[in-house]
């Protein structure tokens, strides 16, 4: 952690930031390497979750319906009566 400098002061409550930075980082040096892991991984975490931008909602309802649409009218009781008779009758003979 030598190679992170604090925060540059550039106004008086920069100053006080500044010596939580540091304080912060004394007492967290000194820490076993395996609480400032889990500590880094906390805040890796907490910084994902501030930057992801919200998913897209998928339009589930648009897509389902064009799975059903083949481009032509809806087929009549009839039709799908007959089709399913022929394919009982190819399956069972």
């Amino acid at each position: 952690m030598g190679d992170i400098k604090a925060p540059q002061a550039t106004n008086p409550k920069a100053n006080d930031q500044t010596t939580d930075y540091e304080t912060i980082q004394a007492t967290v040096t000194a820490w076993p390497p395996a609480l400032r892991a889990t500590l880094l991984h906390e805040i890796i975490n907490s910084l994902v979750k501030e930057t992801e931008e919200p998913r897209p909602r998928k339009k589930t309802l648009d897509i389902a319906l064009g799975l059903a649409n083949n481009g032509g009218p809806a087929p009549t009781d009839e039709e799908v009566q007959r089709w399913l008779d022929e394919h009982r009758e190819a399956k069972y003979g």
